[in-house]
């Protein structure tokens, strides 16, 4: 997927959260939040959003382990999730469940890119990639556009047409 739709993706499933009860936080600390956690995972590649800010030390991620391997798989969203936790906890005036925000964020973006393009190593080490669209839909094609249109009225709805 794009950025923008990762983006969308995770903002969508924030709000649904928050709206659902299951974010005990402000749409205005859930969405941001979910937005950047939802990039995370392509910090393995210098074209990436993220990549492209954090360049050359996404290049050098990119040559050690490969885009879609590490960063998009179980054991890094667990790590990730729990270092989130963790520096929740050194800071006690923030929500309680901003790690979730950013977990939440994470987790859209693997799905994300299960759906679109050659899938991901969800269980790396073990090199098979795991999609869930067996036709392999394209990056930025007719079909992530129209998901990424599901993605903007979801979060309108979620959100109750305002922020």
């Amino acid at each position: 997927m794009m950025g923008v739709s990762h983006q969308a993706f995770g903002i969508c499933l924030a709000a649904i959260a928050v709206n659902a009860g299951y974010l005990d936080m402000s749409m205005w600390f859930a969405l941001p939040l979910a937005s950047a956690g939802s990039l995370f995972p392509d910090v393995d590649s210098h074209h990436s959003k993220l990549g492209r800010r954090i360049y050359p030390v996404s290049a050098l991620i990119n040559q050690l382990v490969g885009h879609r391997t590490f960063f998009h798989s179980l054991i890094a969203w667990g790590l990730t999730t729990a270092g989130f936790y963790y520096l929740n906890t050194l800071w006690p005036d923030l929500p309680q469940q901003l790690w979730a925000a950013l977990s939440l964020g994470h987790l859209s973006h693997l799905v994300g890119d299960m759906a679109f393009g050659g899938g991901v190593q969800l269980f790396w080490p073990y090199k098979r990639r795991i999609k869930v669209i067996p036709s392999r839909w394209s990056v930025g094609g007719l079909h992530e556009f129209a998901f990424l249109c599901i993605f903007l009225a979801t979060t309108a709805f979620a959100t109750g047409f305002h922020l």
